[in-house]
């Protein structure tokens, strides 16, 4: 899920994207007061999908594969993001820009996640040659450059 919330004086706002059913459940609040949009929306998606955790699965695949510079824009802006094996060599690690290495979650497929943010890497041929980093307000396609 990619969630983001928000809010401006006497009004609030909680949205989450479920990507791989392309369901968005959206709550509005007309107050600032005691009514959490956030809970709102974790009930109404804990009716639909049960209660869920971000344990991911067992990464069995070769990190290396996707290690590298992937390079594009987001949010009008160059973006870059480094992905690299992590140094048990059991899984990937991304940098963003001069924060530190963060693990990844394997969530299957070509799918992987740390906190809000979801990396799709893209095969073509046998070799990844980008990754779509979804991240709340910030959606981009990323080339990858070695």
């Amino acid at each position: 899920a990619i969630r983001h919330g928000g809010g401006i004086n006497g009004f609030l706002s909680d949205v989450v994207f479920f990507p791989d059913d392309t369901l968005t459940i959206a709550v509005l609040v007309n107050t600032a007061g005691p009514v959490n949009p956030g809970s709102v929306l974790q009930q109404i998606a804990q009716t639909i999908y049960g209660k869920w955790s971000r344990t991911g699965v067992a990464f069995t695949g070769n990190a290396a594969d996707y290690g590298g510079l992937y390079q594009g824009f987001g949010r009008g802006a160059p973006f870059v993001v480094t992905i690299a094996a992590d140094n048990a060599g059991t899984g990937i690690t991304a940098k963003r820009g001069a924060a530190p290495p963060q693990p990844l979650i394997y969530l299957g497929g070509e799918r992987f996640e740390n906190g809000g943010t979801r990396y799709h890497f893209i095969r073509e041929n046998g070799r990844i040659v980008a990754v779509r980093v979804d991240a709340g307000t910030l959606n981009s396609r990323l080339k990858r450059m070695n």
